[in-house]
């Protein structure tokens, strides 16, 4: 193995630890992607990108490497919402957090957002694999609100997730319908 590929393995296993760690910013406050802990998050995952897009990086991981910082940057994001829940929202950092309607509902909206633009940005560029993407995306949100979220539906938080999914599917419906499965033919486009 050469010394490049060891030194980003470790880097990408430090970047999975800081995903852990509940990132206080202590003197300063705590901003959205712009505190120390998450900075240096997304510094490692754009350093691991540039690696995989590089020349000298691993063949078997440069033919996977969109599907690799896809997954990393969705992790990256839920990571960013549940700590702006844990230091906004009060939520103490830990597995508990996830009983909480405020976390919940969170990543509900976060999820689904993510799920449109898959969807919008799949139909209009013509993309299936990426609509697909998106589609997957918000049903796993939609089991997520059928499972997980319906516990919190008394509450002002857990309705506000349904009416959430509600619009954004509304949206999709009319923004992003499929993209063909193959190019037209000749004979379709005539």
């Amino acid at each position: 193995l050469p010394l490049q590929s060891v030194i980003f393995a470790v880097l990408a296993l430090a970047w999975l630890f800081g995903l852990t760690l509940a990132g206080d910013a202590t003197p300063l406050p705590w901003l959205p992607l712009l505190n120390p802990a998450e900075l240096a998050q997304w510094v490692s995952l754009l350093l691991i990108a540039r690696w995989l897009y590089d020349a000298q990086g691993p063949a078997p991981l440069q033919r996977l490497r969109v599907p690799v910082l896809a997954v990393a940057g969705f992790i990256a994001l839920t990571s960013t919402v549940l700590h702006g829940v844990h230091h906004w929202g009060g939520v103490v950092w830990d597995p508990t957090m996830a009983r909480f309607s405020l976390a919940q509902t969170s990543l509900t909206v976060l999820w689904s957002v993510l799920g449109v633009i898959a969807w919008v940005w799949g139909s209009r560029r013509g993309q299936r694999v990426l609509w697909m993407v998106g589609a997957v995306l918000m049903a796993v949100v939609l089991a997520k609100l059928v499972l997980i979220d319906r516990q919190h539906l008394g509450n002002l938080l857990g309705i506000a997730s349904f009416i959430a999914y509600g619009l954004l599917c509304t949206v999709v419906g009319y923004l992003a319908p499929a993209p063909p499965s193959a190019p037209p033919t000749v004979e379709e486009n005539q």
